[in-house]
């Protein structure tokens, strides 16, 4: 199979100036992100550790943000843990793990399949947001 590399450039044309204005108050946030790990890195402190944990937090709590506003403005951009209910997602990543384990049983194998396509099917049919 060839590779196929996409780069910025390649989307010169396609991208609107609202698009172009998230992208970049994303960098930003990246950017104090990089930032607040180099101070994380170095810190010697156990204030500033913490200060720093923090800020890194909320950093990543408002990319996440951004990027659920990103794709709502997107209908044919579908992302499962945007579009389903918080209390779904420890049971999707519980199911995740049994099946992913080479030590689960074969019984085991079986209703954590019928599970996770429980979930599917209730994703696909009305379980969404």
């Amino acid at each position: 199979m060839n590779k196929i590399i996409g780069k910025a450039r390649d989307l010169d044309g396609f991208l609107t100036e609202e698009d172009n204005k998230l992208l970049a108050e994303m960098d930003a946030l990246y950017a104090k992100a990089l930032e607040n790990f180099k101070v994380l890195s170095h810190s010697i402190s156990v204030a500033t550790y913490a200060r720093e944990t923090e800020n890194i937090v909320t950093l990543y709590n408002e990319m996440g943000n951004l990027m659920q506003k990103i794709c709502q403005r997107e209908d044919r951009i579908n992302v499962y843990s945007f579009n389903t209910p918080q209390e779904n997602h420890a049971e999707a990543s519980r199911l995740i793990a049994k099946l992913r384990d080479v030590n689960t049983s074969r019984h085991e194998f079986v209703y954590y399949t019928q599970r996770a396509y429980e979930l599917l099917f209730n994703l696909a049919y009305g379980g969404s947001k």
